[in-house]
């Protein structure tokens, strides 16, 4: 809280730090923050590659629709993870709708298989979700996740969250 003068319960701490909150800004209750809020806008066809972050994110959709793969972070080898030191360590080169086969696109599909084999070692342990307006998903710390906007422009709202001081970090951030 943050005031001045006596003792006094949540309710008057509250309003003692919205007071000095000079900006009227009403800041986001803990583990959010301001800084981790953000607002995704794209057009149908965009993607995020195929990557893991190291918090925890909350993604809703608010317009449009988006398609989420999810694998979870004890597949990092089998995702041919990029190598530390070089660029994006906590992503990965595979086209993972295409080696899925989710698109109509034969011959990126032939090229990513050769390209990158070991991806045969996660499927049916790929998880889809098709987010439609209203609904948010949790991506946990780790969980790696391919994102599509699909048929028209689409806005998402993430909030990003960092794990609590108990939580570990995971083996597959630590092992490579």
């Amino acid at each position: 809280g943050g005031g001045g003068g006596g003792g006094g319960g949540d309710a008057c701490s509250a309003a003692a730090a919205r007071e000095e909150d000079a900006s009227g800004s009403n800041p986001p209750p803990p583990p959010f923050t301001e800084r981790a809020a953000s607002v995704w806008v794209s057009s149908p066809g965009c993607i995020t590659p195929l990557h893991f972050d190291l918090c925890h994110g909350l993604l809703t959709q608010l317009s449009g629709r988006k398609r989420v793969l999810l694998v979870a972070p004890e597949h990092a080898r089998s995702l041919h993870r990029n190598p530390r030191g070089r660029a994006n360590p906590n992503s990965s080169p595979v086209d993972l709708p295409a080696w899925l086969g989710l698109g109509d696109d034969e011959t990126a599909r032939a090229r990513e298989r050769e390209r990158h084999p070991r991806v045969a070692n996660v499927v049916g342990e790929v998880y889809e979700c098709v987010l439609t307006p209203g609904d948010t998903l949790y991506v946990p710390p780790f969980w790696w996740h391919h994102v599509t906007t699909l048929d028209r422009a689409s806005t998402s709202l993430l909030l990003a969250f960092d794990p609590d001081a108990e939580e570990s970090v995971h083996p597959c951030v630590e092992d490579e």
